[in-house]
């Protein structure tokens, strides 16, 4: 039954108009794609406190014409595995962030990954504690694009953001300017 909710829904939004990217032109400097998988079990033990090393890999997750080419699962997005410097959780998200809003380097961008969010896209804050992840983007990121687009938008952040080390079964909250209910709306 889901999975016929999510073919129906696919189909909808591809006639809709699930076309066009909004790719950014900057480069960063990223390892080769690798398979990432999330652990959906939910726990209701208390996590012990996150150990950052100075440097740590995360996936950051981007859009891929490759991997849909006919973008029939706008929820979806790819991860690349890339290793970020920081002593904390805050300091490691600010900068995967900061790399999907800037996008893919140009050999990942030939592979066909993009971002979606808006390089005028600001963020303005992350709080992390031991229940949730809140991060706080400017309005930039409401910004141009359709519902397809916005679903992406929401899936890279989510995503990236689950692959921190501790994020674990972290609600993952997104907010422009202190309100999240408005946020990523077609």
């Amino acid at each position: 039954m889901k999975n016929l909710f999510l073919c129906i829904l696919s189909s909808i939004l591809f006639i809709s108009g699930c076309t066009g990217y909004n790719v950014n032109k900057s480069q960063l400097q990223h390892s080769v794609p690798t398979e990432t998988k999330t652990d959906s079990r939910h726990s209701t033990q208390k996590q012990p406190p996150i150990s950052i090393s100075s440097q740590s890999s995360i996936a950051v997750f981007y859009a891929s014409n490759k991997e849909d080419p006919d973008l029939m699962s706008p929820e979806k997005t790819y991860p690349l595995e890339i290793k970020v410097e920081g002593n904390s959780e805050r300091e490691v998200a600010e900068k995967a962030i900061s790399m999907l809003i800037e996008g893919p380097n140009e050999k990942e961008k030939k592979s066909g990954y993009y971002t979606t969010l808006p390089s005028e896209t600001k963020l303005q804050s992350i709080t992390i504690d031991e229940k949730k992840i809140v991060v706080d983007f400017n309005k930039a990121i409401n910004d141009g694009g359709g519902s397809c687009e916005m679903m992406q938008r929401r899936s890279q952040i989510e995503n990236t953001l689950k692959s921190l080390p501790g994020a674990g079964n972290k609600k993952i909250i997104i907010s422009v300017d202190g309100d999240n209910e408005k946020v990523l709306q077609p």
